[in-house]
C-alpha cells in the first residue's frame, strides 16, 4: 500500500524536452533534495530515501512519471512537490498533475497530513486483521529491500519493529496521529527534532552494516547516523534517542564488537531474495553487488553468488557429470527439492558449486570462503536455500 501522484508535462509545440536537458536539470536539482539518481533504461528513479520513489521518463518529448510513498510520511510528499515545482521551472513546461492527496492544488499541508494518518489506520487494520487468521509470526510492512531480518517476531518496518499489542493497542485507542510521529520518517513540515531522529532510527534499522565501514557508502551511513542524532539532541535537548546505539556507532570505527544494543537488522542474519523466487539466508554484515547481472554478497572471508534460469527440458547436472572420486558431493532431495553441489579447493580459497532444481526452476550457487572454518558454513548454508513456492 501506498499513497502518491503521477504527472505529465503539457506538449510544446516549438520545441519538445530533450533527455540531456532532463537529466542536466535532475543532476542539478539533486544539491537541494538530497536523493540519489538510479537509471534504468528509459527511466529515471529518484530515490528520496525510506521508500520515497520517483520514476521519470521521457516519452516524444513529454515528460511523465509517478511517485509512490508510504512510510517517508507527508513530510516526504511535500518535499517531491517541492521537487515538481522546480522542475517545472527549469524545463519551463507546465505539470499535469494528479495527486491522490490533492496537496498538488491545495499546498495544505494539515490536509496532506490527514490523508497520510487515514492511509496509516487503513494499513494498521488491514495487517492486524490478516495476523488474526494467519500462522505467520512476523509481517513486512511497507517493506522496500530484497532482504529482511532472520528470526525476528512482529511487524517489521524500516524503522524498527512493532508488536501485536502495539498495533492492537493503537487500534483500540484510535491513536493513529501519536503512532505517526513513531511510525512516518517525515511527519511534521518542516525537518524538525522529531524528524532528525527517525532519520537516524531508520539509518540505524535499516542501513547501518553495523561492523567498522569498508566503503564510502558505509562511512557516510555512520556520519548521517551521528549527524541526525545530534541535529535531533540540538534541536531538543529532552528528546529520547537510542544511547547506546549511537555509542555503538561511534565505536565501529575501532571495530568494537561489543554491541550495547539491540538496533539494527543487519547484526544478524538476513533472509535475501533472489530471483527465481529463492531465499537465502546470509550473514548481514555482507554487501551486494551486482556482477555481469548476477547478484553477489561478500564478506571479508567468504561470499555468495546465485543465478536462476527457467528450464524448457529435463536438466542433466553438470556436476554429477564432471566429478570425479576425490571430490565431496551432496546429491539429496529435501522437501521435493534437489540439492546437488560439489566442494573444491584451490591454491588459497575453498568454493562449493551447487545447482538447486525445483520444477522448471534451477538455480546455480557459488560460495567461496577463505579458510575451512567455513565449510560447514557453506553447506548448511546451500541446503537451507529455499524457493518461496515451497514452503
Amino acid at each position: 500500500m501506498s499513497v502518491g501522484l503521477v504527472f505529465e508535462s503539457k506538449k510544446r509545440f516549438l520545441s519538445s524536452i530533450k533527455e540531456k536537458k532532463l537529466i542536466n536539470v535532475v543532476n542539478k536539482l539533486t544539491s537541494f533534495y538530497f536523493f540519489k539518481i538510479y537509471q534504468f533504461d528509459d527511466v529515471l528513479t529518484l530515490d528520496f530515501s525510506y521508500s520515497g520513489l520517483l520514476n521519470i521518463m521521457l516519452e516524444n518529448g513529454v515528460v511523465k512519471g509517478e511517485f509512490s510513498n508510504n512510510i517517508g510520511g507527508p513530510g516526504v510528499h511535500k518535499e517531491v512537490v517541492n521537487f515538481l515545482d522546480e522542475l517545472s521551472r527549469e524545463l519551463n513546461v507546465e505539470l499535469f498533475v494528479e495527486d491522490e492527496t490533492d496537496y498538488w492544488n491545495n499546498r495544505n499541508f494539515s490536509l496532506l497530513k490527514d490523508v497520510y494518518i487515514s492511509f496509516l489506520q487503513m494499513l494498521l487494520k488491514g495487517v492486524y486483521e490478516q495476523t488474526l487468521n494467519s500462522e505467520y509470526i512476523y509481517f513486512l510492512l511497507c517493506w522496500p529491500f530484497n532482504w529482511f531480518p532472520s528470526n525476528t517476531v512482529g511487524f517489521i518496518t524500516p524503522i524498527g519493529v512493532f508488536n501485536r499489542d502495539d498495533i492492537k493497542k493503537v487500534i483500540d485507542n484510535n491513536d493513529f496521529l501519536k503512532f505517526g510521529e513513531t511510525f512516518f520518517i517525515w511527519h511534521n513540515e518542516v525537518k524538525d527534532d522529531l524528524y532528525h531522529k527517525q532519520m537516524a532510527l531508520y539509518l540505524m534499522w535499516s542501513e547501518c552494516y553495523w561492523v567498522k565501514p569498508r566503503t564510502n557508502e558505509e562511512h557516510q551511513v555512520v556520519k548521517r547516523i551521528l549527524y541526525h542524532s545530534e541535529k535531533a539532541i540540538e534541536l531538543n535537548s529532552n528528546l529520547e534517542l537510542p544511547l547506546d546505539a549511537i555509542k555503538d556507532i561511534e565505536l565501529l570505527s575501532e571495530n568494537n564488537s561489543q554491541a550495547l544494543s539491540k538496533i539494527g537488522y543487519r547484526r544478524n542474519n538476513i533472509v535475501v531474495r533472489f530471483p527465481g523466487e529463492f531465499e537465502v539466508i546470509l550473514p548481514g554484515s555482507f554487501i551486494e553487488s551486482n556482477e555481469n547481472d548476477d547478484h553477489v554478497f561478500w564478506g571479508d572471508n567468504r561470499n555468495f553468488r546465485l543465478s536462476a534460469y527457467d528450464l524448457n527440458e529435463e536438466y542433466e547436472s553438470k556436476i554429477l557429470k564432471n566429478c570425479d572420486s576425490q571430490e565431496e558431493i551432496i546429491n539429496e532431495i529435501l522437501n521435493g527439492v534437489r540439492y546437488i553441489g560439489k566442494l573444491s579447493k584451490e591454491e588459497d580459497f575453498w568454493y562449493l558449486q551447487g545447482e538447486i532444481l525445483y520444477k522448471n526452476i534451477l538455480a546455480i550457487v557459488t560460495i567461496t570462503f577463505s579458510t575451512p572454518e567455513y565449510k560447514d558454513w557453506a553447506i548448511l548454508t546451500f541446503k537451507n536455500i529455499k524457493n518461496q513456492n515451497n514452503k
